[in-house]
């Protein structure tokens, strides 16, 4: 990663000195990705592929962290996926917020079902009772 892409990559992830009118804004998968190839290059990983424009990843949230990342991808078509990734502080409630609640309001929204308790414990248990 050229001198270049490293400033854009700390600005963008991690705050840098720039003031937010200045800052520049990246959707989600593209930070995410950026993200990816920062700490493979960090991490010192020749094995991993580096992701390029127009691959397919998976983006991951992240817990709060000491390079104050948000997310950070994976290619899909990865074989192995390295323990440096592995070691990352995943938020796994706001990744199954993001994945399945949102997609299953947008299929299930359309049908009005009132899913105000839906989060509640009991509420499995009574789907299967007989």
């Amino acid at each position: 990663m050229n001198a270049a892409k490293k400033a854009l990559a700390r600005d963008v992830n991690i705050g840098g000195d720039k003031s937010k009118r200045d800052k520049v804004h990246l959707p989600g998968h593209v930070a995410a990705s950026l993200n990816w190839n920062m700490l493979r290059e960090l991490n010192q990983d020749k094995y991993s592929v580096e992701i390029v424009d127009g691959m397919k990843t998976i983006v991951c949230k992240l817990k709060p962290n000491t390079f104050k990342l948000k997310s950070c991808a994976y290619p899909v078509d990865a074989t192995k996926i390295p323990q440096w990734f592995q070691d990352l502080p995943f938020d796994h409630d706001l990744m199954e917020q993001t994945i399945v609640d949102k997609k299953l309001d947008n299929l299930i929204g359309v049908l009005n079902w009132d899913m105000s308790d839906a989060n509640a414990s009991e509420t499995f248990d009574n789907l299967f009772d007989l």
